[in-house]
């Protein structure tokens, strides 16, 4: 049965390394969200661009 559950991770970025645009970039390029959703997910997910579905 399809479930519409949403989860994000929210992190704070107005100081420490997080504040630097291009750390935040190297994050979110290095983050295999794939990998995510088969292990931690089961699967059972679709990875969004956007905050809100």
């Amino acid at each position: 049965v399809p479930l519409n559950n949403a989860a994000m991770a929210i992190f704070k970025t107005n100081d420490g390394p997080l504040s630097d645009k291009a750390v935040r970039q190297a994050l979110r390029l290095s983050t295999d969200r794939d990998a995510i959703i088969s292990g931690a997910l089961g699967g059972r997910a679709t990875p969004l661009d956007t905050p809100i579905p």
